[in-house]
């Protein structure tokens, strides 16, 4: 049996002898076995009187104590001591099996058989007892650790021997060195209990089942951690002292308070967290030395810390082991390694100082800053890819490594020589005893533009890097060297900033009191259109920036970039805009030239193009569909005169329609894109508007009249880098004349056009709005002839004398010709602002294809005209709009815009519906796509006849 309160004896109330009458409860000693355990009734029950679930009633039996359920859970009681067992036989897998001891003991609570608080009872009952067993077999009367290895101690050797045989098996079984390779080995997605984290949230929730302290809520102490219960951690923590495995219980016990778990004889077996207790200590409250053997293997020549640490003690690493911190941890008495090695990040040592005589390494996977001071004649290593930024003021005299990630060091290491490793780099304002910078390193002085300074000597060699930022006001990274610079090869790399440079800008980025010998292989620089060059002096090296011969459009990556990069350059040294990019690095004046092409200005002819496609359509559809000036009003009874008096006969009838009049009108809105063609981008558009027209019918088939209205088209750059508007009142005359099957049709317009445009120019340095104000025009005539093809005389209608419609097919031919004007335009904004000459840009076009149009009597009210077309349109002439512009009184430059689409098809499809003799209402769509641009727009509209 266990003793649950500190070594005193336990009395059993089940257990004992008679006397007569007379029932003596015997008492155990710790380690004393206890017969019937397994056959004994639970000490706690569930009374009749209790409301159980329907689900827990298994566990009531109230004839039979010995044979009902209730708490603590028996097998959550087994399950846990064959984990605890195990887990001290194979403690690299111990919070594995935690979990999996845990999940039995929660399945008993899901299966309806125990409630939590049976399950915990079981953990508690089940810890006491291995713990306890484990104790009296590793420690004489006194409490004194036994020598496992001596065979003369059978107990203790026995344990020593399944310890040492269950590590051997599971090695040689998996072919491994130790279990942990063995682990290491086989651990993925097969592992159930793979996933570390998940595991440690299970086994969390399950301690206390959301339970809350009550009363008295105090901290874990030693004194509350049972005296058996460190040996679970024994083979966790091999180089560990019995009192120091006590500490770690402690600082990661539950604080007293919980129901079960805390106030009663079991006190510190339920508060127990080995899963914590497994990852080290939780706090420091004392001073704390850790003594590793590495000859010993296992866990004391390597060993892993995963808590938070805090508390006011410090931690000591002793020995020649290795132990890694993986905390957040705020302990705050300092750290100090004496011996082997402490492994950690930027906030693995707490807030004290550090001290280290022998290895200190920075383990830094990300960027942090540390700004703990170090001494000591120790080493300091700098491990993986983040940057570890120091801001102590440190004494340190061992040497330090940079051997993957940054090092930068904004307090000082003045007693320190650094060296920097292969793909390592270092940097900081602050100061180091020395450099070395081996080959694959780079140096970079400062965080952004700053001096690192070197209390001793610099060197470099071949194939190292020295990295320094310039700007255009002259300041530069340095590194200022009390010692001697030897170059022994390397590569100046210059990250020049963006601005305004001078055609000569002069950098020392180098000093050194005791002289530079040797020089650099080389230097290079970022900035597209200067040269880096570098002086030698007997205590200095100076840089010095000039403006090369590259030819600004030689770096330009489509003819617009290659137009503006040269009118650019053209305005010379002075010039505001040439100033804002000579300093420019060749990405950076890649995406200069692309947003100050200006190319807006010239798309907007695109889109006055497809707008006048709208009207012009307009108007053609009045001509297309206003129907001919005759009428079918189908048979009539008549009779010739040759017939019979009384006969007749069905003769059809044609009449003059005798409304000559018409008043129309269309409105329309569209929305298109026109695709970038990798010179101009992408420009989206809509447009809305309308058409008023009246027009006569003379006789001999001519149709004349006028028309009128108004456009806006919006125009929009992906990203908003250009936007704008296009205003247009408009104008035209048409006329139609149609003989039998022969239609011709012609018109003319002319639109007013006020633009009102906006660029957003930004890159690297520079960000400006410039927006332009300015008209223009666009004329277009247009005509097309057609030959109309009857399909049949049509289908009677259901209302008697109802006219007979007939359907038809119309191929036809048209051309057009658009002509659009802009004015001269001056931008206003800042230095990016552009002027523009006046231009004419000319598009004829021809189209072919075919409409149709038949009529349906519904039988419900008035026929329905349904038509459609479908044709080719090809488009010659100034396809591809230009602009010609300007920076101020700058050089000209031309840029182009999107292209119009050369080929496209053209498409219409409607109906009309006849709401009165003389009134007539239309709803269509009408659209056209080409390879890169696209227009689709719905268009209603109305006519009156009289």
């Amino acid at each position: 049996m266990i003793d649950a309160n500190g070594g005193r004896p336990l009395t059993v109330p089940n257990v004992g002898t008679f006397s007569g009458a007379t029932f003596t409860p015997a008492t155990f000693s710790v380690g004393d076995y206890v017969p019937g355990i397994g056959t004994s009734p639970r000490p706690y029950r569930v009374s009749t009187a209790v409301n159980v679930p329907a689900l827990l009633q298994p566990i009531i039996n109230s004839t039979n104590p010995y044979a009902d359920g209730a708490y603590p859970s028996g097998h959550t009681n087994s399950g846990y001591l064959q984990a605890l067992a195990t887990a001290f036989l194979v403690p690299q897998r111990a919070q594995q099996l935690l979990t999996r001891a845990s999940e039995l003991g929660n399945n008993r609570i899901l299966s309806g058989m125990h409630s939590p608080f049976d399950v915990m009872g079981g953990r508690m009952e089940s810890t006491a007892i291995v713990a306890t067993n484990l104790y009296g077999a590793l420690y004489d009367a006194g409490g004194n650790r036994v020598d496992w290895t001596n065979p003369a101690n059978a107990t203790a050797y026995g344990v020593y021997q399944a310890y040492r045989q269950t590590q051997a098996y599971l090695a040689s079984a998996c072919g491994a060195s130790s279990v942990a390779a063995c682990l290491n080995a086989a651990s993925g997605a097969s592992d159930a209990f793979g996933n570390a984290a998940q595991n440690k949230a299970d086994w969390t929730a399950r301690l206390t089942y959301g339970f809350q302290p009550g009363g008295t809520v105090a901290p874990m102490t030693a004194a509350d951690v049972p005296l058996q219960a460190q040996v679970l951690l024994l083979t966790r923590f091999p180089y560990l002292t019995d009192a120091q495995r006590t500490e770690v219980l402690a600082s990661t016990g539950l604080p007293s308070g919980y129901p079960v778990l805390s106030g009663n004889t079991y006190d510190g077996w339920g508060r127990l967290n080995l899963y914590a207790a497994n990852d080290g200590y939780g706090a420091l409250h004392r001073n704390v030395t850790v003594t590793m053997d590495a000859a010993q293997g296992g866990y004391s020549a390597f060993d892993t810390w995963r808590n938070d640490i805090g508390g006011a003690g410090s931690l000591t690493k002793a020995g020649t082991g290795t132990l890694v911190l993986t905390g957040t941890n705020t302990y705050a008495g300092g750290t100090t390694v004496s011996g082997g090695a402490l492994v950690g990040h930027a906030q693995a040592f707490g807030t004290g100082a550090i001290r280290t005589d022998a290895s200190l390494v920075l383990d830094q996977a990300g960027d942090a800053a540390m700004a703990n001071a170090l001494s000591g004649t120790g080493s300091l290593t700098k491990l993986n890819a983040g940057t570890l930024t120091l801001t102590g003021q440190s004494s340190l005299t061992g040497a330090t490594a940079v051997l993957g990630g940054g090092l930068a060091v904004n307090g000082s290491l003045a007693g320190s020589v650094v060296t920097v490793g292969q793909g390592a780099r270092l940097g900081g304002t602050g100061t180091v005893g020395g450099v070395v910078a081996q080959g694959g390193a780079t140096v970079a002085p400062g965080n952004s533009i700053g001096t690192l300074t070197v209390a001793g000597n610099a060197a470099f060699a071949a194939g190292s890097t020295v990295q320094v930022e310039a700007d255009a006001s002259g300041r530069s990274d340095r590194l200022a060297v009390t010692g001697a610079a030897t170059l022994q090869g390397g590569t100046v790399q210059v990250l020049a900033q963006t601005g305004t440079y001078a055609p000569r800008t002069g950098y020392t980025i180098l000093s050194a009191g005791g002289g530079v010998s040797g020089t650099f292989a080389g230097v290079t620089a970022t900035l597209a259109f200067l040269t880096p060059t570098l002086r030698y002096q007997p205590t200095q090296v100076d840089l010095t920036l000039t403006r090369n011969d590259v030819a600004f459009a030689s770096i330009a990556r489509t003819r617009n970039q290659a137009a503006v990069a040269a009118a650019i350059q053209g305005a010379g040294a002075g010039a505001a805009i040439y100033d804002r990019t000579v300093g420019l690095t060749t990405p950076d004046a890649v995406a200069a030239f692309r947003a100050l092409t200006g190319d807006i200005h010239a798309s907007a002819v695109s889109a006055s193009y497809e707008t006048a496609f709208f009207v012009r359509e307009a108007i053609l559809d009045r001509l297309r569909w206003s129907g001919e000036g005759t009428r079918d009003y189908g048979n009539l009874p008549a009779t010739y005169t040759a017939d019979l008096p009384g006969r007749a006969a069905p003769v059809p009838v044609r009449v003059l329609d005798p409304r000559v009049f018409g008043l129309w009108g269309q409105g329309f809105g569209s929305f298109g894109q026109a695709r970038g063609d990798g010179n101009a981008v992408t420009l989206n558009r809509d447009t809305a508007g309308f058409v008023l027209g009246a027009d006569v019918r003379l006789e001999g088939g001519i149709r004349l009249g006028v028309a009128g209205g108004y456009t806006r088209t919006n125009l929009d750059a992906p990203g908003q880098t250009a936007s704008g508007t296009i205003e247009s009142g408009f104008g035209g005359v048409y006329g139609g004349y149609e003989a039998g099957p022969f239609a011709l049709r012609l018109g003319a317009s002319y639109a007013d056009n006020s633009l009102r445009l906006r660029r957003s120019v930004a890159f690297p340095g520079f960000s400006e709005t410039e927006s332009a104000r300015y008209g223009g025009s666009t004329v277009q005539g247009f005509g097309e002839i057609g030959y109309r093809i009857a399909l049949g005389a049509g289908v009677p209608g259901r209302t008697p004398g109802a006219p007979v419609p007939a359907s038809y097919i119309e191929p036809f031919v048209g051309g057009a010709y658009v002509g659009i004007d802009r004015a001269r335009f001056a931008e206003t904004g800042g230095v990016a602002a552009l002027a523009g000459a006046s231009r004419l840009s000319e598009i004829p076009t021809l189209t072919a294809g075919v409409r149709g149009q038949t009529e349906v009597d519904l039988g419900v009210g008035p026929p329905v005209s349904l038509h459609g077309l479908v044709g080719y349109r090809r488009a010659f002439g100034d396809v591809i709009p230009t602009a010609l512009l300007a920076f101020g009184t700058g050089p000209s430059f031309v840029t182009a815009g999107i292209p119009i689409t050369r080929d496209a098809l053209v498409a219409s499809a409607g109906l009309d519906l006849r709401v009165s003799a003389a009134a007539t209402l239309g709803v269509s769509y009408t659209g056209q796509v080409g390879s890169r641009a696209q227009d689709h727009a719905v268009k209603g509209s109305f006519t009156y006849r009289f």
